[in-house]
């Protein structure tokens, strides 16, 4: 497991090639995450980026929910497969978010966060919990909120069929209770789906306290 600084944040990384095909995309996610600070991560179009008034809100009011948008394709991919896609890849970076990092505390099991992580990814990210989920503060939090979710996806397509994607996420939530702060979770999950559904083989994850 490599582990090294960058820009006084931790970082923690598993990455593998299960599928040759998946090359691309892989180089296209290690460049965002090797090179770029937050402010300077790929962001949606103008047009896709969630408000002022969206984000400043209080989650009682207005929920934060994740915007996600796709990125760059490799190959041929039909709006219709564009679509399936990005609602299936979201709905499990939600899982990933709101298993590992938000809601109700304390709790000690995060096993949830991780159930679409292949086997070999999954006992990695249990080795990296103090990354991949707030287990090292779940004791001292009461809550934990969202306050930015987006993600990026970048497509490795295959005779039409989507087959590869980097999920480039950033995570913004708050804790209250004995602990209140803001913390960010940035970084990239690598997803392929060989026929039984999307499934997380490798990550780039990246902690920081911003507030």
């Amino acid at each position: 497991m490599a582990e090294h600084k960058l820009n006084h944040d931790r970082v923690r990384s598993r990455l593998l090639r299960p599928v040759a095909v998946l090359g691309a995309v892989i180089v296209t996610s290690v460049a965002f995450v090797g090179g770029c600070s937050d402010d300077d991560a790929p962001a949606p179009p103008a047009a896709q980026q969630p408000s002022d008034s969206a984000t400043s809100s209080t989650p009682e009011t207005r929920p934060v929910t994740t915007k996600a948008t796709v990125g760059r394709v490799i190959g041929r991919l039909g709006d219709t497969q564009k679509d399936r896609m990005k609602a299936e890849v979201s709905a499990l970076v939600d899982e990933f978010f709101d298993n590992a990092y938000l809601g109700e505390f304390p709790r000690t099991s995060f096993d949830k966060a991780y159930a679409s992580f292949t086997a070999g990814a999954r006992d990695d990210a249990v080795r990296d919990a103090d990354l991949l989920s707030n287990t090292e503060i779940a004791e001292q939090i009461d809550t934990a909120t969202s306050t930015k979710r987006r993600v990026a996806l970048d497509v490795l397509s295959v005779k039409g069929k989507p087959q590869g994607v980097t999920a480039r996420f950033t995570l913004d939530f708050e804790t209250a209770g004995e602990l209140e702060r803001t913390d960010r979770v940035k970084g990239y999950l690598l997803l392929a789906d060989e026929g039984e559904g999307w499934r997380v083989f490798g990550y780039s994850v990246i902690r920081s306290v911003i507030a």
